[in-house]
């Protein structure tokens, strides 16, 4: 079973909050290379949590509860523009 590092910045997301909430989506991620890893991820993989930041360290290891969707706070350029044509 492959293991994946999900990047958070500690400033906005801790593991704590991962323990207390039981579940969050892995959103706004704009690197390509970021994206195409994380289209790779499958139910029940296993994910070691990686505090950002001055932690800079491993902080946990989570369990993915589902796979790849569509980011919905990442709006294409074509969705985003309206064009008319005359």
């Amino acid at each position: 079973m492959p293991t994946f590092l999900l990047k958070t910045e500690p400033s906005e997301y801790v593991f704590a909050d991962l323990l207390r909430d039981g579940a969050t989506q892995w959103t706004g991620i704009k690197s390509p290379a970021s994206q195409l890893a994380l289209r790779a991820v499958k139910k029940g993989d296993d994910a070691f949590i990686y505090h950002t930041g001055n932690e800079k360290q491993i902080v946990g290891l989570a369990c993915v509860t589902r796979g790849p969707f569509p980011d919905p706070t990442i709006r294409k350029a074509s969705a985003s523009r309206s064009r008319s044509r005359r």
